[in-house]
């Protein structure tokens, strides 16, 4: 039986350092505890410190992301399906 991820997204995200996990940007909810450990210490992105400003991405490509680290897992995108994030 296949596990699944549920991530949601806000439409704007405010973040306060550039490094960027994927808990610190989305809800996630999963049964299976271990999957869910791994997946919320995940890099999305590493901006540069020195620019803040808005970085507009989708969640199609945190859905990539998440396949190429656990392929077998399905992943329910809830909520916004683009996403700000101001740094």
């Amino acid at each position: 039986m296949s596990d699944t991820l549920y991530l949601q997204l806000d439409q704007n995200i405010q973040i306060n350092h550039p490094h960027i996990y994927l808990q610190d940007i989305a809800k996630l909810s999963c049964s299976n505890s271990k999957i869910l450990n791994r997946l919320r210490v995940m890099p999305v992105a590493n901006l540069a410190p020195d620019k803040p400003g808005r970085y507009v991405m989708s969640v199609m490509d945190l859905v990539d992301k998440i396949q190429q680290k656990e392929p077998d897992l399905t992943v329910t995108p809830l909520g916004e399906t683009d996403f700000i994030l101001t740094y």
